[in-house]
């Protein structure tokens, strides 16, 4: 089942988003609805809920937790640790 939902958005929000369907070809009510259900994922994620509560020497860790992750992966799987 499906519901209707009806938005008033800014001029500059429309453009935007009239942007990202032409790059992404998709319909504006698609792409409306994908942003709305990582959104609401994300909302309900139980690790993203814990994000900013944990104290870390490493400045950058929001912005490059990814590269981080997955040198921390590289290294596990090539057998070396960290200090």
């Amino acid at each position: 089942m499906t519901h209707p939902l009806g938005l008033e958005i800014s001029d500059q929000l429309w453009q935007r988003l009239l942007r990202q369907t032409e790059r992404k070809g998709m319909k504006l009510e698609e792409l409306a609805v994908a942003y709305l259900t990582e959104m609401v994922a994300m909302d309900e994620d139980p690790l993203l809920q814990l994000a900013g509560s944990v104290e870390s020497d490493v400045p950058d860790a929001a912005q490059r937790h990814h590269e981080y992750l997955g040198q921390a992966l590289y290294d596990e799987l090539q057998g070396r640790t960290n200090p």
